[in-house]
């Protein structure tokens, strides 16, 4: 009973913690407070053995344009790009003593996911969402996220990154020459 109980608590708690991350995201982009070209923002939240990756960067920054597709080199970019991050690896990786294994990877381009004939509001900005869930075995030994995205897409500048774990919570700043989230302030110890 103990047990369903915690689990119950922590899958309420991730619930929450996603839904957060989802309302602060859509907020922020109907407010074109987190849409700047070359920064991208990342949210890492650990619960348990659960760790949840929120990135949301300017689609211009990923494939150079933020409407829907309408060209065949545009339509080719964008599927290039859906494909790419059916592997988190090629975003984030989290080092290997933590034993972290994907459950569940969600991604949101509403402007890609249009034809030709989409215009108006998604010609203007447009995001990518992305979501990465893990459950690592070894929580404790979790001590950095290493972010691929500037080797990837150079025309990411900067990523900012949010975290909140059992030891705390902290703010980074990510560049090309030091992309790897410390993870060592937000893990607990005991």
């Amino acid at each position: 009973m103990f047990m369903h109980n915690a689990l119950s608590q922590r899958a309420a708690a991730l619930a929450l913690i996603t839904l957060m991350s989802a309302a602060t995201a859509t907020q922020a982009h109907a407010q074109d407070q987190r849409h700047q070209h070359g920064a991208s923002a990342v949210e890492v939240s650990l619960d348990g053995n659960m760790l949840l990756v929120a990135w949301e960067s300017p689609l211009s920054d990923l494939i150079g344009f933020e409407h829907a597709p309408r060209t065949a080199s545009e339509k080719s970019q964008a599927a290039q790009l859906l494909a790419t991050l059916q592997s988190p690896s090629a975003l984030l990786t989290p080092n290997p003593e933590a034993q972290c294994r994907v459950t569940k990877v969600t991604t949101q381009a509403p402007s890609l996911m249009h034809t030709e004939h989409a215009h108006g509001a998604h010609d203007a900005h447009s995001d990518l969402d992305y979501a990465v869930s893990y459950n690592c075995a070894q929580p404790k030994a979790l001590a950095q996220l290493r972010v691929n995205a500037f080797q990837t897409w150079p025309a990411i500048k900067a990523i900012e990154a949010s975290l909140v774990g059992p030891g705390g919570q902290a703010v980074q700043t990510l560049r090309s020459q030091s992309a790897t989230i410390d993870m060592r302030g937000i893990v607990a110890t005991r």
